[in-house]
């Protein structure tokens, strides 16, 4: 009776899941359209972390202001500092490259974020005394004169996403090789993709 009762789980269970399947199949959108990997980057890359000239804004994702910086955010890019945050318009001052920067925020005269799954920290203070400093070397933030420089790094704190961040849509498998996924795009389906979220 009780291998019965078994089988008939076991039954419904699968009739169950086949039916989620059938509905996946059968959804037009979802046959049509999905998400490919766009842009990535190797865990190799988290390294180069530079302070360079101040450069263009282009896709804001945040900002953070301090008495003295404003630190405005672009993902998967860096962060640009200005100074006279007060202004209604102030002076760029450089950009700090964080090849895979998500989140950040400012304490205690520091720039704490994310890089892929580590987390990091950067000593800000004295930022506006580096007028010696010439970014356009590309020299390395750790060995920048004065007070600003790279603090601590904690590794595998987070777990980077590999997949959009769009639900119930098909997209492309990352593979062990794929890096870190930086964007995703949205487009026809012309080969049936495997993962879906």
């Amino acid at each position: 009776m009780l291998k019965t009762i078994l089988a008939l789980s076991a039954m419904v269970l699968l009739s169950s899941c086949r039916k989620f399947e059938d509905f996946r199949e059968s959804d037009p959108s979802a046959q049509s359209e999905g998400y490919f990997i766009k842009k990535t980057i190797k865990r190799s890359a988290l390294d180069k972390i530079w302070l360079e000239p101040s450069r263009p804004l282009k896709n804001i994702s945040d900002s953070y202001r301090t008495e003295k910086f404003l630190f405005i955010a672009e993902y998967a890019e860096g962060i640009h500092i200005f100074k006279n945050p007060e202004s209604t318009n102030p002076e760029p001052l450089y950009f700090l490259t964080v090849p895979a920067l998500r989140n950040f925020t400012v304490k205690d005269d520091h720039i704490i974020c994310n890089n892929g799954d580590d987390l990091i920290a950067f000593k800000v203070k004295g930022l506006e005394f580096l007028d010696q400093f010439k970014p356009e070397k590309a020299d390395s933030v750790m060995f920048a004169p004065g007070n600003i420089g790279f603090v601590n790094r904690r590794k595998n704190v987070f777990k980077f996403p590999d997949y959009p961040e769009a639900r119930n849509v098909y997209f492309e498998c990352p593979t062990d090789t794929t890096g870190y996924i930086l964007e995703w795009e949205k487009r026809k389906i012309t080969t049936k993709l495997s993962c879906y979220r």
